[in-house]
């Protein structure tokens, strides 16, 4: 009886993975505000960046969001501190831009829906073959359970990289090399379907507004878009459930 309902369960998470109106779209984007978002961000300045992360078509009962991010070929005004943490039970470490503090994050993105009960965690850690890439995880745990709209935009992450004493070029800079061209992108995106166990998880497709570019970046490598993929499917479900 018990593996019955395990798996009239799994079946109706693969049914509320199924967007009612079109597929779950992940934007990652420039700017403080969802509506005025951009892909594209140049040097202005010794100035605070903002970056931010949203999603929509999500439908279902979900009470963890999690969004993997990687930044290839981070100078010294982008380095940011191997293991460093923002949210609870307290900040560590951020950008080694000599700000304080260098980075910061919120749950609460203006211009999209904000998730009831939503708590925002933010981890980063250098690459283990390559450490000039740097990976950030943004986890969204929501308490109560997220009741998804389809219909709405939901903001995820508000991330402000503090660059004050950043300067474009390499001399009489502390935080040199800022306008060097880069590109941060979206890895993976997935959700935890509440009431569940951990290891079952709806994995997004990617592929469009899943990159963004620092003054210009190239249209290679970690600057392309990530190969769009398929939301979880009904087999790839049972084969997590272990």
């Amino acid at each position: 009886m018990r593996a019955v309902s395990t798996w009239i369960a799994l079946a109706l998470v693969a049914t509320l993975a199924a967007p009612a109106h079109g597929q779950v779209v992940v934007r990652y984007a420039w700017g403080a505000d969802a509506n005025a978002a951009s892909g594209d961000q140049d040097w202005t300045g010794p100035t605070t960046y903002w970056q931010n992360l949203t999603v929509t078509g999500l439908s279902g009962l979900f009470d963890r969001i999690t969004i993997d991010v990687a930044g290839p070929g981070m100078t010294e005004a982008w380095s940011f501190l191997d293991g460093f943490h923002l949210g609870a039970p307290g900040n560590s470490g951020g950008m080694d831009c000599f700000v304080t503090p260098a980075v910061s994050a919120s749950a609460i993105v203006p211009g999209a829906e904000p998730i009831p009960g939503a708590q925002l965690t933010v981890d980063g850690m250098g690459g283990l073959t390559d450490p000039n890439v740097t990976f950030l995880t943004f986890v969204v745990d929501v308490s109560p359970p997220l009741s998804a709209d389809p219909s709405k935009r939901y903001g995820l992450a508000l991330f402000a990289c503090n660059l004050q004493n950043a300067m474009a070029g390499y001399f009489g800079s502390r935080c040199p090399n800022a306008a060097t061209p880069m590109c941060f992108r979206v890895q993976s995106a997935s959700a935890h379907p509440a009431g569940l166990p951990q290891n079952v998880i709806v994995y997004f497709p990617l592929g469009g507004d899943d990159v963004i570019r620092w003054q210009g970046g190239s249209n290679t490598g970690y600057c392309l878009s990530t190969t769009p993929t398929r939301a979880s499917t009904w087999g790839s479900l049972k084969s997590r459930y272990r």
